[in-house]
């Protein structure tokens, strides 16, 4: 690799940058080669050749056909480039081949203009060199000036030969002075503007702003003409400065070996005098000297701005081969391939392309060869011992579409470990806990006013039904058994419309007593005799009892695993059974919940004391808002979401009961006890006869 201007010993002058660079690239070839992660166990090698001139590049052509091989790679050859920055070279089309390190000169050309545009300079003169460079910078420059609007005064061609065209160059720097212009953009490379420079210096033209691009801004042998700093000021592009850490080291070691041994074509001749290569330190000397004869030394050579800019360029060039190599041979496990890589490709002859991963062959016609490919469906995979058709997983397992294995499904139901469920079963216990006190509390007070509106015993049972349903829901958490989906649904279901059918019943009671006596004076007889509360509530309650029956009876709740809900996931839940039995039970209690509603509407105006329409209006409204949030999660999700929501929704309903019917009751028994007489409940009593006698 390598390919660099002409390049002579580094004592004389003529071409240093050159000298530079290819050091530049030894380095990087040198740290690629003594590392054991970038191409390892194999040996990077370059070849040198001279590029300076068109008879110099004919001779390195020449050089290269000559040698003794079986071929030349021809115009598809990878060139990685550090200085080129034509436009035209971007043209994957006519050089696919071609990569480079360095920006275009588009990227330059926008960096002169925005310049332009921050000092607001308007009005220019541009001179370019008479080569590809300047003329594409030429061109690029009339295109973005002309989007922001600034104005090219005058434009000149630097001739080829400038130091054979003095008269040319005089007319180039009139024309530029009468174009009263302050700034002009020198768009040129350094051969051609050295010339330019002394005409400029030689007719005396001062106070200008030259803008200078990366090629020439930095060149020393532009910055030591005499007299150039009367021109004006020079505002330069250049590169991004990145130093290479070693590379100073690396050039010193090579120069006091130079010196050690005489010349680079004399090392061999050096293994007997080691001791004059104590002062350098490059590998070459190292072959010949033991490491304890030799240590690192400075040299006189300096590195400039400007080579350090493109130091990097080669440098990165370098590095951007060999990592081409380390992809193009494989060396991913500290090995790379040693098979022999082919340039060409093999021209493809086939009906129909192999199918991908996961993808199964459908045959078109009676040709085997001929088939259309389609994805595995999810569910199911291909096989890698039949490759034609996809096979369906296991029932605990699942794939994707397009799969070639399957994968176990996790496991989802909702344990007594996860948050939500400690969330749940706190409120659970707290509310069952509440229950089992506000009964207790009942049961002392049981001969006292308030509970005896409240129906007495009938609110006792109230509370336990309320207790039970509270307690079915513990049944909803952790692995389904078969005692868990016996007692969930059918225990609430049950338990619930013992509760429903106790409000029912306390509310016609009433209605009886103060809507229906005096009209009716048989039927309240009749009620108390045949003990009414207890059969309306035993026969409300007995048609919950059958519909579960018969539910439990026809198609018991067993638990079982859900793998439909979702692709990836087994949702373990109970049953629901006979889907007509499980829906009846539900709708039974929302009638009845709808009837006590009725029910306690009629007495809206009865006694304060004995009005529970309130109460009872404001719990079945909290109980049918979760029962539609129940049946709207039900209709769109499953698993342990809708457990989830099973389980707020019911408790959720029984808590309305509680706090709207009970609490109330309690809050009198223990802080308004003078509201819990009969003298108070006798004022109301008296209160409503006088107000229904005034009506009518």
């Amino acid at each position: 690799m390598g390919t660099v201007p002409a390049v002579v010993s580094p004592y004389d002058n003529r071409n240093l940058h050159g000298y530079h660079l290819v050091q530049a690239m030894r380095f990087a070839v040198e740290e690629i080669n003594n590392s054991s992660c970038l191409l390892p166990n194999l040996t990077l090698g370059y070849e040198i050749y001279d590029s300076c001139t068109s008879s110099t590049n004919m001779y390195a052509t020449l050089s290269l056909l000559s040698k003794d091989r079986e071929g030349c790679i021809g115009h598809q050859q990878v060139e990685v480039s550090y200085e080129a920055t034509s436009t035209a070279l971007s043209n994957k089309r006519l050089y696919p081949s071609f990569l480079r390190t360095v920006p275009t000169n588009y990227v330059q050309s926008c960096a002169l203009i925005h310049l332009l545009e921050a000092f607001n300079w308007t009005w220019v003169a541009v001179v370019a060199s008479n080569n590809n460079y300047g003329i594409q910078g030429l061109q690029k420059l009339h295109e973005r000036s002309a989007r922001v609007g600034i104005c090219i005064a005058y434009q000149g061609i630097l001739p080829a030969e400038p130091d054979a065209n003095r008269s040319e160059l005089s007319t180039i720097v009139h024309n530029l002075v009468s174009a009263g212009a302050s700034v002009t953009i020198v768009y040129a490379n350094r051969q051609s503007i050295g010339s330019f420079f002394q005409e400029v210096i030689r007719l005396n033209v001062t106070g200008k702003v030259w803008l200078g691009t990366e090629d020439w801004s930095l060149a020393s042998d532009i910055s030591m003409i005499h007299g150039i700093r009367d021109i004006g000021t020079v505002i330069g592009v250049a590169l991004k400065e990145a130093h290479q850490l070693g590379m100073k080291a690396f050039e010193a070691a090579l120069v006091g070996c130079k010196e050690a041994t005489g010349g680079l074509n004399d090392i061999g001749s050096a293994r007997s005098s080691c001791q004059h290569c104590r002062e350098a330190c490059s590998q070459l000397c190292t072959q010949f000297c033991r490491p304890d004869e030799w240590e690192p030394s400075h040299s006189g050579l300096e590195i400039s701005p400007r080579d350090s800019r493109a130091i990097f360029n080669v440098y990165s060039a370098v590095y951007t081969v060999a990592h081409g190599l380390h992809r193009l041979l494989d060396c991913q496990t500290g090995e790379c391939r040693k098979d022999t890589i082919y340039p060409w490709q093999v021209p493809v002859s086939v009906c129909s392309l192999d199918c991908g991963p996961g993808e199964e062959k459908i045959q078109q016609g009676t040709q085997r060869c001929c088939f259309h490919c389609l994805p595995c469906s999810s569910g199911t995979f291909l096989n890698k011992s039949s490759f034609s058709t996809c096979q369906k997983c296991k029932e605990d397992q699942w794939s994707p579409a397009g799969s070639e294995a399957c994968f176990d499904r996790s496991v989802e139901f909702l344990a007594w470990d996860e948050r939500v469920s400690l969330v749940l079963l706190t409120c659970i216990s707290l509310g069952l806990l509440l229950m089992v006190g506000t009964g207790a509390l009942f049961i002392w007070h049981l001969q006292t006013p308030v509970v005896k509106s409240a129906g007495g015993w009938l609110a006792v049972v109230m509370l336990c039904s309320l207790a039970c349903a509270s307690f079915s829901l513990y049944a909803s958490f952790g692995v389904p058994s078969k005692l868990s989906c016996l007692s969930r649904t059918p225990l609430f279901n049950v338990s619930f419309a013992i509760c429903l059918s106790c409000m029912a019943a306390r509310s016609f009671q009433i209605v009886i007593i103060f809507k229906m006596a005096t009209k009716t004076p048989g039927l309240l007889e009749a009620w108390r005799r045949h003990h009414g509360s207890s059969v309306l509530i035993g026969s409300l309650t007995a048609v919950q009892g059958v519909i579960t029956l018969m539910h439990l009876s026809i198609r018991t709740p067993v638990p079982q695993k859900n793998y439909d809900a979702y692709d990836n996931v087994t949702v373990l839940e109970c049953s629901v059974g006979d889907s007509t039995l499980c829906l009846s039970g539900l709708l039974y209690n929302t009638l009845l919940g709808i009837s006590c509603f009725v029910i306690s509407y009629m007495g809206k105006d009865l006694p304060s004391s004995y009005n529970e329409a309130k109460c009872i209006t404001f719990s079945l409204l909290i109980y049918f808002a979760s029962l539609v949030t129940y049946s709207v999660t039900r209709s769109i999700d499953t698993g342990q979401k809708l457990l989830t929501m099973y389980v707020v929704s019911h408790f959720t309903s029984l808590c309305g009961i509680f706090g709207n019917y009970f609490v109330p009751k309690v809050y009198i028994i223990l802080f308004h006890s003078e509201r819990n007489t009969s003298e108070h409940f006798q004022m109301s009593i008296q209160s409503y006869t006088k107000r229904i006698n005034a009506a009518g």
